[in-house]
């Protein structure tokens, strides 16, 4: 995940830390790739004060391709359990067998 304040990069040393800016309006901003991006927006009004800003989980993207949702595709949502992936192995399997079982 990158974390931005005013389109610059937070280094990841720096989340938990207080970062000094000038008053004004400041933009914070979080991204990672295949996840929806975050961003608000938070007023200093004077010189000194702390305006704390919490960066929620991101929501994952569902994956595209071409700018289609692939939903021919098998995914195992994490964590994966030894019953999670039995159960989708054979969904997959079941769906493969009904697609080209012959017909007649």
């Amino acid at each position: 995940m990158i974390i931005k304040l005013d389109e610059v990069e937070v280094p990841r040393v720096g989340w938990d830390e207080a970062i000094p800016v000038d008053p004004g309006n400041r933009q914070a901003r979080a991204e990672a790739s295949g996840y929806t991006s975050w961003s608000k927006s938070a007023s200093v009004t004077e010189p000194g004060k702390t305006v704390t800003v919490d960066v929620p989980a991101l929501v994952a993207v569902p994956v595209l391709w071409h700018g289609v949702v692939q939903s021919l595709i098998a995914y195992v949502q994490k964590p994966i359990t030894p019953d999670v992936l039995t159960t989708k192995v054979r969904e997959v399997l079941d769906a493969a067998d009904a697609t080209t079982a012959p017909t007649g």
